[in-house]
């Protein structure tokens, strides 16, 4: 009997968004900073009753309460405390990080192609000091390090906030933009 422990959710999902609207907010966006990014812009946390945002962040938190519910086992109410837009340009990418203050993290992709760059997962274990990644003839969910997700366009990806995780370097010539976002619990 094989029993499967300390599993991770990633939740993701194709939604309805209207891209060439948020497409055009994201124009307007000016004002940036550095967290994760290696170039490109990430903006300034964005106010939560934008109308641009208004159906993206009903989606996250149906889809949030969701995960919290089904697959956390949390029985407590949701909110977003905070979201941004990236834009990455040729060679732009964002390090491994993990986000603070929260339960759940997200991104939802605006504009992407096949070469933007994937969403990579790492286990937040030492496996690859017990199991280098060379002495493993065929990756699965029990002897993986890492994990990718290949972004498309109006895809909502949830996860667990403690889990590390980065975006590969854009190697298109077109602009990877993205919502990223953190969801906490109701006290």
């Amino acid at each position: 009997m094989i029993t499967e422990i300390f599993k991770e959710p990633i939740f993701q999902i194709k939604l309805n968004e209207n891209l060439d609207a948020l497409i055009e907010f994201s124009n307007k966006l000016k004002k940036g900073r550095i967290k994760s990014n290696v170039g490109g812009f990430q903006s300034e946390d964005l106010a939560l009753n934008l109308p641009e945002l208004k159906s993206l962040n009903n989606e996250i938190l149906k889809h949030g309460d969701n995960l919290i519910r089904e697959h956390l086992a949390i029985e407590k109410n949701i909110y977003i405390n905070n979201l941004w837009l990236n834009k990455n340009y040729y060679k732009d990418y964002n390090e491994q990080h993990v986000h603070l203050n929260c339960v759940l993290s997200g991104v939802f992709y605006i504009k992407t192609n096949k070469q933007s760059g994937d969403l990579q997962f790492f286990r937040n274990n030492m496996l690859d000091i017990w199991m280098p990644d060379h002495n493993i003839k065929n990756f699965n969910h029990y002897n993986s390090t890492s994990w990718a997700f290949k972004p498309e366009d109006n895809y909502l990806f949830l996860f667990p906030a403690w889990l590390n995780h980065s975006v590969k370097p854009n190697l298109s010539q077109e602009e990877r933009i993205s919502i990223s976002f953190n969801i906490s619990i109701k006290k």
